[in-house]
């Protein structure tokens, strides 16, 4: 396992094991339980956990550092506004009605005039 990434991972999933916990409720009713939502997350990070080592090692074999992985996670988690290990998308305004548009909608909720997002394939992750 990486260190670096590991780590940040790591803290990351022990503030969303917390965080997700108020979502819990609302899963309980599809799942059955807590514990099955908790380990359904954990799956889900785990996996992911290791899609970001496989790709960090193929660029290590390519000359990147853990520094310049470090400043490029800063730099992301920043662009949004906040230093809280977050990537928050921010909502817009609709160009035809001006109503505020949260992040990820295809179409204005209020007049239908499409927003021009396009989800991508980790969307909904």
């Amino acid at each position: 396992m990486i260190p670096m990434v590991a780590g940040y991972v790591m803290g990351t999933r022990a503030s969303a094991r917390a965080g997700a916990m108020s979502v819990v409720a609302n899963h309980m009713t599809l799942t059955g339980s807590a514990a099955d939502a908790v380990a359904a997350l954990d799956e889900r990070v785990d996996r992911l956990l290791m899609v970001v080592e496989a790709l960090w090692s193929l660029l290590c074999e390519h000359g990147y550092t853990d520094e310049q992985l470090a400043a490029r996670i800063k730099e992301l988690d920043l662009a949004d506004g906040a230093a809280d290990g977050r990537h928050a998308q921010r909502a817009s305004v609709c160009k035809s009605c001006d109503s505020k548009i949260p992040a990820g909608m295809v179409r204005c909720q209020i007049c239908g005039t499409e927003t021009g997002f396009v989800p991508g394939p980790l969307d909904g992750i």
